[in-house]
């Protein structure tokens, strides 16, 4: 079974439009949420309930499976740049020392079901220092429906890894955070769509070199069509 999912790129000419509806093999076809678990505040609990989860549902309904990724802090030890640059220079704590690995949960609306994948990730890219490659490879996956928290760390470090892996991604932009958020005081701007050039400018990079951007609402009209 195929759905056809109406996306958005940078083409060169209109001649490049046949590649503006995706013909998605279900069975080679998952549903990424990136940090979703816990509670990722206010806003982007909302666009969990209101998007991601809609979306979900819909792509569940198709045969397209969730995978699962969640921060999984690795102990403090020795020099680590990116504790210095996420913790250390902000005055946070890095997560104390354990020798069991976190126990991450989700809301009840996107909860994991017992078929799907649950990885730990312990860098911003959830490619990196985990087994999500391996995993997607041993079931033939090829398309990745990329959603999930933050749009400006790891959502978009995970679609450049997916894309430097060669798959296929579609970032579901109402899958994030919303526009104008997650975005640096100077560089919010009410005058564009995404309210923020941080969103504009990382949203058309995927677009242009990194894969294909879609919306759940399309995803859902996609799966019930």
């Amino acid at each position: 079974m195929k759905i056809a999912l109406p996306v958005r790129f940078t083409g060169d000419s209109e001649e490049q439009q046949v590649f503006a509806a995706l013909n998605l093999e279900v069975g080679r076809t998952v549903f990424l949420l990136v940090d979703c678990d816990g509670d990722c505040g206010p806003l982007c609990n909302g666009v969990i309930e209101e998007h991601i989860a809609p979306a979900l549902r819909a792509a569940r309904a198709v045969g397209i499976k969730g995978v699962f990724l969640y921060g999984e802090p690795l102990p403090d030890g020795g020099f680590s740049i990116a504790q210095e640059l996420h913790h250390g220079r902000r005055g946070r704590q890095p997560a104390p020392a354990t020798w069991r690995p976190s126990q991450p949960t989700w809301t009840e609306s996107i909860a994991p079901g017992e078929d799907e994948a649950i990885i730990g990730k312990c860098a911003q890219g959830g490619f990196g220092d985990s087994y999500l490659d391996r995993y997607l490879r041993a079931w033939g996956v090829e398309n990745i429906l990329a959603a999930g928290f933050s749009f400006k760390s790891c959502l978009f470090y995970t679609i450049a890894g997916a894309f430097e892996r060669n798959y296929r991604v579609i970032l579901l932009r109402d899958g994030t955070d919303p526009p104008g958020s997650n975005e640096f005081p100077d560089t919010v701007d009410h005058s564009l769509p995404e309210k923020g050039w941080v969103r504009l400018v990382l949203t058309r990079l995927i677009e242009d070199h990194l894969g294909y951007s879609s919306t759940c609402r399309e995803l859902i009209a996609a799966c019930n069509g």
